[in-house]
């Protein structure tokens, strides 16, 4: 039974590590090319695509109208960025190399069709 000890304190130790990599975050900031949003209207719009996600793994958005870019930060273990571009996508404006939901896309504003 005490040669068990040490192997019991290893085994609780490897499962509490375990289970605290269950609660990490991942932080990552990404820029993407979002080239119709060229007003502070169309910003407006990205803005809400973006509202509609998990706003707790959104840190941060920082928007650049002139370079048609949105700069995220966001925890990866909540929220993919696969999940960020298809939100803006289905808003109706092309970001990186997905195309814009056309039917979206024809309800934009003119200035940012």
């Amino acid at each position: 039974m005490a040669n068990l000890r040490p192997l019991l304190v290893v085994t609780a130790l490897i499962l509490a590590g375990l289970i605290a990599a269950c609660f990490r975050q991942d932080i990552l900031t990404v820029t993407l090319d979002v080239p119709q949003m060229r007003s502070s209207d169309c910003q407006q719009i990205v803005l809400r695509a973006l509202d509609n996600l998990d706003q707790e793994a959104i840190i941060n958005a920082r928007f650049d109208v002139a370079a048609g870019e949105v700069t995220i930060t966001y925890n990866s273990m909540s929220l993919g960025l696969k999940n960020i571009e298809h939100a803006i996508a289905a808003a109706g404006f092309a970001v990186n190399t997905l195309p814009a939901n056309e039917e979206a896309r024809s309800a934009l504003p003119p200035g940012c069709q």
